[in-house]
């Protein structure tokens, strides 16, 4: 796990995470099956909506609209790694985010949520009126609150010319779950329609990443009009992006976590990954993350709702080779955490002609917020700006090996065990 501690949200106050690397460092791995746990089947990507694919370099993974990346392949993985061997990185993995909350909607204290195995976030933006004041969220189910995936080279004016299309065999391959050799040209069209429709249905007006070419600025206003050549979806130079929005208002939902009542807080996240070569060539091995957490409160909440003490995880189950025989381990002067095998020999690798892998995750930028203050800059949205600072120098600021060590899995999870862990203590023990 990452952590961030002593955070402070008030009403309306926009959390911009660390930027994450999900490394790839020949990141493969055998998930044994959780006994208890939901089943995932592929058979719900296909129909478009609630999932999305990163497959834009060797290493893959799933996303679902509700912010968990769940085991899509063979039940047993989120994603592959290399892409097409069939074997897989993480078994699943998401973000989680606690603090003690008063807003005079339900009782004030600790309450916690986000996706683990489980999840308490459902799909869509938290809708507020012309004064900030929390109204209600997006239909989950509307095709408007799905995971967005978009391809530079394949913007819709390229509907009709296929000649000019890129290579999709591959592409399709991953997301159909298929054999390149036996993918179809109606498989073709499938994925090359949603690119399509992703490209001109980009969400820039809830927060989506753009840019103007040329300038090559992210940006997050509604000024991006799809049918300008210039307006492009997605991180500049990146191959793949990924973006969607959940939220944690609906009560039911939110207590599925760990029983806490709703936060009032929004997601943003964002995924995105380069294909290149030369001295770049480790690059295709990374998946980048941005998270953004915003606090819109709840239905009623009046604006001196806050959130106090609030700590952030990255949470992942990395199952390398055979899951019983891993190693885990953090550099805090890199702020990377890392999983690896035990040994040189791994059956489910070897038996596919492949040495044991390692996967590890890196905080490339903190959380910051707004000082006022001429003499703090950070990067906020990949860009140096004046008058905010930091939270802490120390991206990685705890880190957490729970199964199999005596601290445990938070089985039943509680927002006390759970909480317990995001501080770095071991259950019950503060």
């Amino acid at each position: 796990m990452f952590h961030f501690g002593n955070l402070l949200m008030t009403h309306q106050t926009r959390l911009l995470l660390a930027v994450l690397v999900l490394s790839g460092i020949c990141l493969r791995s055998y998930a044994q099956n959780k006994p208890g746990l939901p089943k995932h089947s592929l058979a719900k990507t296909l129909s478009a909506p609630p999932s999305a694919l990163m497959n834009a370099n060797n290493v893959t993974c799933w996303v679902e609209s509700n912010g968990q990346f769940p085991a899509f392949v063979q039940n047993s993985w989120n994603g592959e790694f290399p892409k097409g061997s069939g074997l897989g990185t993480i078994y699943q993995e998401g973000i989680v985010f606690g603090g003690f909350v008063n807003d005079s909607v339900y009782l004030p204290g600790l309450r916690v949520n986000g996706d683990t195995y489980f999840f308490g976030m459902q799909p869509g933006a938290i809708q507020t009126d012309a004064y900030g004041n929390t109204v209600g969220a997006d239909d989950p189910t509307a095709s408007t609150s799905r995971p967005f995936a978009v391809r530079p080279d394949m913007p819709p004016s390229l509907a009709g010319d296929t000649a000019h299309w890129p290579d999709l065999r591959s592409d399709a391959a991953t997301y159909l779950q298929k054999t390149p050799d036996s993918v179809t040209s109606a498989d073709i069209q499938q994925v090359a329609g949603r690119y399509f429709q992703d490209w001109t249905e980009w969400p820039a007006n809830k927060g989506a990443p753009w840019f103007v070419v040329g300038e090559n600025i992210v940006r997050h206003d509604a000024a991006f009009d799809p049918n300008d050549p210039r307006d492009v979806p997605g991180i500049p130079d990146a191959a793949k992006t990924i973006w969607f929005v959940c939220n944690d208002l609906d009560p039911n939902v939110a207590a599925q976590f760990d029983g806490s009542p709703p936060i009032g807080i929004e997601e943003q996240m964002t995924l995105w990954a380069f294909n290149v070569s030369g001295t770049l060539g480790p690059l295709n091995n990374v998946i980048y993350k941005q998270v953004k957490l915003i606090y819109k409160g709840n239905r009623n909440a009046p604006p001196n709702s806050r959130i106090d003490t609030m700590y952030i995880a990255q949470w992942a189950d990395p199952d390398v080779g055979n899951a019983g025989d891993d190693y885990a381990g953090c550099d805090s002067l890199m702020n990377l955490c890392f999983a690896y095998n035990s040994r040189f020999y791994d059956p489910i690798d070897s038996a596919a002609g492949l040495a044991p892998p390692g996967v590890g995750y890196i905080w490339l930028q903190g959380a910051s917020h707004f000082t006022g203050s001429t003499n703090d800059s950070a990067i906020v949205d990949f860009q140096w700006r004046k008058q905010f600072k930091y939270w802490t120098g120390q991206y990685l600021t705890n880190f957490q090996c729970i199964f199999p060590s005596p601290l445990g899995d938070p089985f039943p999870y509680s927002a006390s065990a759970t909480y317990d862990l995001l501080r770095g203590y071991q259950r019950g023990k503060p």
